[in-house]
């Protein structure tokens, strides 16, 4: 499910950067799924999912609204930057032309996408937790884990690998002949097909010492 969820949300992601899409856009689909991800899993452990170990890890929602408040604030200071400093009069205008060009590209679709991606595999992996019973583990934290260790770690030797093939398309991004954007996209994508394979071959791991030790 994961898999097709990637899919799905960077096919729209690709189509909001062909229709001009920022660098700095394509990150919001990120920074929102995460802040969601935190509340999201506040409501399951007070609700649906009854394991102590999952609730205490969840806290009583102080880390989702630090994160609400910091990504709100970040959102407030890059909105009234401009040429002559901060402006708070500039907030209001630069908000509604940041929207506007997110959903005349398409990007709020790939957000929503997002958004349901997760949501759908969280009521899949309660399920089957129902169904088993034992400690309830989340994978989507695992997910967000693995793909910030990946990020720090090994992205930037990916890059620096591939960088003699990567230095014609930044030639091309430096006189304007490509967006920059999709810089950003091909980064994101490999970034989070690493985590995919990365999670499918410890699972495989798991699974391997699980029989054994059976």
């Amino acid at each position: 499910m994961r898999l097709a969820t990637l899919v799905v949300f960077y096919a729209l992601a690709a189509r909001a950067v062909a229709d001009g899409l920022p660098a700095s856009h394509l990150l919001i689909p990120l920074v929102f799924e995460f802040v969601f991800m935190l509340w999201l899993g506040l409501v399951i452990s007070r609700t649906v999912v009854d394991c102590p170990d999952f609730r205490a890890a969840n806290g009583i929602g102080l880390v989702p609204l630090f994160w609400t408040l910091a990504v709100a604030g970040g959102a407030l200071i890059w909105l009234a930057w401009g040429e002559d400093g901060l402006s708070a009069a500039r907030v209001p205008d630069a908000a509604l032309q940041a929207w506007q060009h997110i959903v005349e590209t398409g990007l709020v679709w790939a957000m929503l996408a997002g958004v349901i991606g997760l949501t759908a595999a969280s009521a899949h992996e309660i399920a089957e937790w129902r169904r088993t019973g034992g400690a309830f583990i989340w994978t989507s934290t695992l997910f967000a884990t693995m793909r910030i260790l990946l990020a720090i770690f090994v992205l930037p030797l990916v890059i620096f690998l591939l960088l003699p093939l990567l230095i014609p398309l930044i030639t091309q991004m430096i006189h304007g002949e490509l967006n920059p954007a999709w810089a950003v996209w091909t980064v994101l994508l490999v970034l989070d097909l690493g985590v995919v394979v990365t999670g499918a071959l410890l699972h495989r791991h798991l699974e391997q010492k699980a029989a054994q030790e059976a």
